[in-house]
């Protein structure tokens, strides 16, 4: 009895696995999705140098937040309750202010993280081409104030202003390697048909 669930289950896994084959087969032959195999998926196109710098650029400028962040973090949570003071809030009031700012500032910071993760991914990966421009407008639009904090920020801590620096550097790096022209064939992800192959 038991030899014969035995040979029952590997009938059926037999099954499964020959449908998954099919399956991932089928999937290869789309256009722009490169060539499946039954553990990964091995893509077929390399990744152009400058998409693939762009990519660890704004990656190294995300690790740049994360170090800015504790560094600067009692300077932007005070200037998070200043820019919400209000002249009549008892003191009482003021500690729990500083509580929620704290939480308000954590929650910025988290979320500013993710979404450079997801958009770093959105465009070197998935060669979405509006993520890139999507990403040079938020740094366009972003560079005046980055300029306000950073003459806020170096008198109190030069440290973190240096960082700052080195982060925009770095972050307007990134922009350049993707808007160079080895790397836009890489977001036309031109369909090939069948009169191509």
């Amino acid at each position: 009895m038991l030899s014969c669930a035995v040979i029952h289950a590997q009938s059926r896994m037999t099954i499964h696995s020959t449908q998954a084959d099919r399956t991932l087969e089928a999937l290869s032959k789309l256009p722009g999705t490169g060539q499946f195999t039954s553990r990964r998926l091995v893509v077929t196109e390399d990744m152009p140098k400058s998409v693939w710098w762009f990519e660890k650029l704004l990656w190294g400028s995300l690790l740049f937040g994360c170090l800015i962040a504790p560094l600067d973090w009692h300077r932007m949570v005070a200037r998070a309750v200043h820019q919400g003071a209000n002249e009549h809030i008892p003191d009482s009031l003021l500690t729990t202010e500083f509580e929620v700012m704290n939480i308000m500032v954590l929650a910025g910071l988290a979320s500013t993280i993710l979404l450079g993760l997801l958009f770093t991914w959105l465009a070197a990966r998935r060669r979405i081409n509006w993520v890139r421009w999507l990403l040079a407008a938020i740094f366009l639009l972003g560079l005046p104030a980055a300029f306000g904090n950073l003459t806020d920020v170096l008198p109190v801590n030069p440290t973190v202003a240096v960082l700052l620096i080195l982060q925009a550097i770095v972050q307007a790096t990134a922009l350049v390697f993707v808007f160079l022209p080895s790397a836009r064939p890489w977001f036309w992800k031109e369909e090939a048909g069948p009169a191509s192959a």
